[in-house]
């Protein structure tokens, strides 16, 4: 009796390949339910499929091997699949990748997570700090394969931290909050936007760091559900209206009656209506940003969010904010901040602050005296004319008001109190002790102006201000008279 002999990989593909060709068409008397699975079962094939194509590629690359005068794999790739040269690339970056996660990449094989699970697990090992040994990072990366079977490749990545903390508790907060800086300033130095004019149309690309980018969203999520509502509002007038008329005329309804009572127009809008309704998110997206520009040529507000203007909810942790840990600022999908990030947004941004205590319960929501008033503003600019920082005369519009005690420790918002400091300067200006940047203080002087000291390094150790404020003298006093006046609102 000759024994059975294991088919190789080529015939296991060649194989499933002929399954799927000849994949049956029995599914006429299926019901929801049994669809529903099918198409389920059909999905995790697909992923599973890719686990086994990631590491057919990154064995392929290894032997192709990068030496010199071999010809790249994305190069062999792209003919092959009919795609650019970038989409080869990256999927062979990708495969590299996962090859350096055998128990990720095989439980992609086993069906129990995605290709997207798998590809934040790698990404969320990317963010260990550096000083896990290997035994650290398989341990990290067994914790979150068991985050990823049962949440989603975006709660994968934000389990990151909460897994860092379970492998090594020692200096987590320390090594979050040097990669959070290090980030911010990467993604600050390669923001870009870019215009391509083809065939009737611009197109554009680009890239904006985290706090920035979650602002333009905001406001583009405002307008698209502005005009979710008008939508809304529309279709119950027609409803109203509609069924106004047949109880007044009766079902039976002649081409006059309609022409008399609107219905030509009713009928018409019923007709165009199904065609709003199948508009992609991303039409909707780009219809946003077409009724953001008008608005702004014509000098009019942004729609609201829920009966106020856009604004960004940051969720604060309030122990973590006194003890200044890396992530006591959250995004509204919990993307941390990094400190300078959440200090300048304490200062002057358009955000509502939610103050956690220690079990997430609300302490406070949109304190109201944190906000710089538009009177405020006003006897602000009035004071430092433009960017406070020395030699900067980048126009008031264009900077944010500093807290210079930071609200969130007590400080007062008031003129003795704030500076106005465009955003580069804003970030010389926060402490933060993980950024690259120098560190700058200011102060205000005897004389209501602000100063700013020099960090230790630089060659002029002396307070220094703007030249266009008031010459700065060791002599002045203090004004004993009140603070400034503050002009009136509007």
């Amino acid at each position: 009796m000759s024994e059975l002999v294991a088919p190789t990989a080529g015939e296991v593909l060649d194989t499933v390949v002929a399954l799927l060709r000849d994949f049956p068409a029995d599914r006429g008397n299926l019901g929801v339910a049994e669809r529903w699975n099918l198409a389920v079962s059909a999905q995790r094939m697909v992923s599973q499929a890719q686990g086994i194509a990631t590491m057919l590629l990154a064995e392929a690359d290894a032997a192709q091997g990068v030496s010199r005068g071999v010809t790249p794999s994305a190069t062999l790739l792209a003919p092959e699949l009919g795609v650019t040269k970038k989409t080869a690339a990256a999927m062979t970056w990708d495969a590299r990748r996962l090859g350096q996660h055998p128990e990720t990449r095989q439980a992609v094989m086993d069906g129990h997570i995605t290709m997207g699970h798998a590809k934040a697990v790698t990404r969320a090992l990317e963010q260990m700090p550096p000083s896990f040994t290997p035994g650290q990072t398989r341990q990290a990366e067994t914790l979150l394969l068991e985050v990823a079977e049962h949440h989603t490749p975006e709660e994968v990545l934000r389990a990151a931290t909460r897994v860092a903390e379970q492998v090594d508790p020692t200096d987590v907060n320390e090594t979050l909050a040097s990669r959070l800086t290090r980030e911010r300033e990467q993604a600050w130095n390669n923001r870009e936007l870019i215009f391509q004019t083809r065939v009737g149309s611009i197109t554009f690309k680009g890239s904006l760091p985290l706090v920035e980018g979650e602002k333009f969203r905001t406001l583009i999520t405002a307008y698209t559900t502005q005009a979710r509502r008008d939508q809304h509002d529309r279709r119950d007038h027609r409803d109203q209206h509609t069924n106004g008329n047949e109880q007044t005329h009766g079902d039976l309804q002649t081409h006059d009656d309609m022409q008399t009572h609107g219905h030509l127009t009713t009928l018409g809008d019923r007709a165009a209506d199904p065609l709003a309704e199948t508009l992609t998110p991303w039409q909707r997206n780009a219809d946003a940003l077409i009724q953001l520009i008008q608005d702004a040529q014509n000098h009019t507000q942004a729609p609201t969010l829920g009966g106020d203007r856009p604004t960004i909810l940051v969720t604060l942790d309030y122990n973590k904010l006194q003890t200044q840990a890396a992530d006591a600022g959250l995004l509204p999908d919990e993307q941390p901040l990094s400190a300078g990030d959440l200090r300048r947004l304490c200062c002057d941004a358009n955000l509502i602050p939610a103050v956690l205590d220690g079990t997430s319960l609300p302490l406070d929501v949109g304190a109201t005296n944190r906000f710089v008033t538009n009177p405020i503003r006003k006897a602000l600019t009035l004071r430092d004319k433009h960017c406070a920082f020395p030699y900067c005369d980048t126009p008031a519009v264009q900077c944010d008001a500093h807290h210079i005690t930071p609200w969130w420790a007590g400080g007062p918002t008031n003129l003795h109190n704030l500076v106005l400091l465009c955003p580069t300067h804003h970030a010389l200006i926060e402490p933060d002790k993980h950024t690259t940047r120098d560190q700058w203080k200011v102060t205000i002087h005897t004389d209501g102006h602000p100063i700013f000291t020099p960090p230790k390094h630089h060659p002029n150790k002396q307070p220094m201000r703007n030249p266009h404020a008031p010459p700065l003298t060791h002599t002045t006093t203090q004004p004993t008279g009140p603070e400034p006046r503050v002009p009136p609102d509007g």
